[in-house]
């Protein structure tokens, strides 16, 4: 089935439409979301896939990412506090955006992030007029404290573009900010939505010891004990790989 790439724009969020060429209208829609420092073009491979199963997916660009960068940001800790703050609020505008569009059932949507996409993906999921119905954190954690000050902590903010052993100030003002905006402090306001979390065993930004005590934390107060579920990946590291991509796909067919 053919798939077809289209570039939109809603206000100031760029993004790409993905979908397959066969003329159906209702289609579920997910919308997923990039990492750090990457932009919505590095999502086409997992979109694609989506689009296959039948998903109408989009792809945005992250705040300060893509074809959204500003020349304001240039300091790295405003840039990635704002990507995940801003571009989870952007969620709702563009579901919104295909509210009268008849090839997608806006009732039926999926939010998936990858990374930092993860962390809006959980910031985003603990809100309280969300719209989704079902959730896929890939190679990401909700816990962001717990990562920061993790074995794991320098190659995240050497990532983010702070040398420890430079700037301790910057450390501390990331972790308390990182502290305000933690979505995992917000658990009980995720209420039951179906979340898939995906992770690899040898991630070296990830702590998974974090992630799994969530997961440990969060399935017995479940009333669907099977709405929510972890699975871990021996041996992959800090990438997306063709299994939690079908993973995700079969998901999303699951509880949209």
């Amino acid at each position: 089935m053919k798939v077809t790439i289209n570039p939109g724009k809603r206000n100031d969020i760029t993004f790409l439409e993905i979908s397959t060429d066969d003329r159906r209208n209702n289609k579920p829609m997910v919308i997923i979301i990039h990492g750090w420092s990457a932009r919505k073009e590095n999502m086409l491979f997992p979109a694609y896939f989506l689009a296959q199963s039948g998903f109408f997916v989009i792809a945005p660009d992250a705040y300060g990412h893509g074809e959204r960068k500003t020349d304001a940001l240039k300091e790295p800790l405003s840039i990635l506090m704002n990507a995940i703050a801003i571009t989870a609020d952007d969620i709702n505008t563009l579901i919104d955006n295909y509210t009268d569009d008849d090839r997608v059932d806006t009732t039926r949507v999926g939010l998936a992030g990858v990374s930092m996409g993860g962390i809006i993906t959980y910031s985003y999921i603990v809100k309280k007029d969300r719209k989704v119905k079902a959730a896929v954190s890939l190679i990401s954690t909700p816990d962001i404290s717990a990562a920061l000050d993790s074995s794991s902590k320098e190659a995240l903010f050497k990532m983010a573009g702070i040398d420890l052993h430079d700037d301790d100030s910057k450390a501390k003002e990331i972790l308390k900010i990182a502290e305000a905006i933690q979505p995992a402090k917000h658990y009980q306001d995720i209420n039951g939505l179906p979340l898939l979390i995906l992770n690899g065993t040898a991630d070296p930004l990830i702590d998974i010891e974090n992630v799994r005590k969530f997961y440990n934390f969060m399935k017995p107060i479940y009333y669907d004990a099977e709405a929510i579920q972890m699975i871990e990946y021996p041996d992959v590291g800090h990438a997306v790989n063709f299994n939690m991509v079908q993973d995700m796909a079969q998901w999303f067919e699951t509880y949209l």
